[in-house]
This record gives structure tokens, C-alpha cells and sequence, in this order.
């Protein structure tokens, strides 16, 4: 029993041990994204850190360094001080607060905003116009050629895919669905609307230029194995 009570003794000073090296403090980028870590010391020009927690929830032990214009915030022992300058000669035309609602707007966006269908849109668009890429019409070949499903060679258009695509991801509005947010006030400040479009777009099109990007893969995959 002694031996026992030693034993949990030891495990659990060195869960409390780890919990209090554990990052704590917080940074808020101008892009809107968090990133949880052990601050050092932080100034208008610099963020240092000695470790942070990686998109996977693991503590990585890795010391770094942020430009202090590339962060709106950071959070230490839960005291929060503000890096962000309105300063229009370096593009921060907005005010603190603007800049405060544009950010909770793009984390609304992060945290809101399915994806799905431009990634899936992509991926069947582009599987599609790579299978129709190859694919010869019997009207176009000579008796006893070939015809059908990736008879031809691919084209140029394979390429070109994903960028038409993820240009296509500019047209359609990008709408706030109002029952993701809380504080209804938000849904008529300007620039928390700017914040979410403007972070939702940029996301869809890189999950359309992503999704189309792996329907060509698939196709030209399909075109090599099947051919």
C-alpha cells in the first residue's frame, strides 16, 4: 500500500508538473487564427514563444518567433494587450475596434463555414473533365481506331481545371448563416460581415482548387491504370 501511494504520488506531481509547463497564453493573428502557446516576451515588433500546440492538440517544445504586424492580440495569464496600430501608411486603415469585429469575423468563418461543397464540387468537377478529357467520340477516328474512355491523350485542359474552378468559387455571395451567430448585433456590423466574406471566400477557393485538384489526380490515375 505505501508503495502504491509513493507511486501515485509521483504520477500525479508529474501531471501537475506537466499542466503547469503546458502553453497557456494565446495569440490571435491578424488572419483570425488562434495559436495557443508559452509566451516569452512580446512587443509591437516581435512575439516570441518557447512552445506552442499544433493543429493535432500536441505540445510541441519549440521555441519561435511571430513579426509583431502579422498579430492583432496576445493573450498572457489572461491579460489581453493589443498589438494592432490603426496606421494607414502599412494598410491598417481600420480602428482597433473595425479591426476587432473583422477578426471575429473571420473566426466565425473558421469555426461556421462548411466547405464541403466547394471541396466535393471541385472533386467531381474535375474528376469529370479529366475522364471527358480523354475520352474519343467514334465520329473523330477511322475504322478500326479506338474510341470510348481515355482513348486520347490528356490535354492542357487538365491543367488549366483547378484554376477555372477556383476562380469559379468567386461568383457566388457568400451568406452568414444567422443562426450560427450568437450576438445578433454582429449580423449588422460592417466589418464583422467583411471579416466572415472575406475569410469564407478565401477558404472555399482553397478547398475548390484543392478538390479539384485531387479529381484530376483521380482521372489521370484512372487514365493510366485503365488504359
Amino acid at each position: 500500500m505505501k508503495y502504491l501511494l509513493t507511486a501515485c504520488t509521483f504520477v500525479l506531481t508529474l501531471m501537475v508538473g506537466a499542466q503547469s509547463q503546458s502553453p497557456l497564453d494565446t495569440i490571435v493573428m491578424m488572419k483570425g487564427s488562434k495559436i495557443v502557446v508559452q509566451l516569452e516576451s512580446f512587443s509591437s515588433s516581435s512575439v516570441e514563444y518557447s512552445s506552442y500546440i499544433n493543429g493535432k492538440g500536441k505540445l510541441i517544445n519549440k521555441s519561435g518567433a511571430i513579426d509583431g504586424y502579422r498579430v492583432f492580440s496576445v493573450t498572457k495569464d489572461n491579460e489581453r494587450s493589443i498589438l494592432y496600430k490603426q496606421d494607414s501608411l502599412i494598410g491598417n486603415f481600420r480602428t482597433v475596434n473595425q479591426m476587432n469585429s473583422f477578426i471575429l469575423g473571420q473566426q466565425h468563418a473558421y469555426e461556421f463555414q462548411n466547405t464541403k461543397p466547394a471541396f466535393y464540387g471541385g472533386l467531381a468537377f474535375g474528376l469529370g473533365m479529366s475522364i471527358f478529357d480523354t475520352y474519343v467520340f467514334k465520329s473523330s477516328v477511322g475504322p478500326g481506331e479506338s474510341y470510348g474512355f481515355f482513348q486520347g491523350d490528356p490535354s492542357i485542359i487538365q491543367l488549366a481545371t483547378p484554376l477555372v474552378y477556383s476562380l469559379c468559387m468567386l461568383v457566388p455571395n457568400v451568406r452568414i448563416k444567422t443562426s450560427t451567430v450568437k450576438d445578433k448585433v454582429l449580423l449588422q456590423d460592417i466589418d464583422f460581415q467583411d471579416g466572415y466574406e472575406s475569410r469564407a471566400q478565401s477558404r472555399r477557393i482553397m478547398k475548390g482548387l484543392a478538390g479539384s485538384g485531387i479529381g484530376i489526380g483521380v482521372g489521370l490515375l484512372s487514365f493510366f491504370i485503365l488504359r
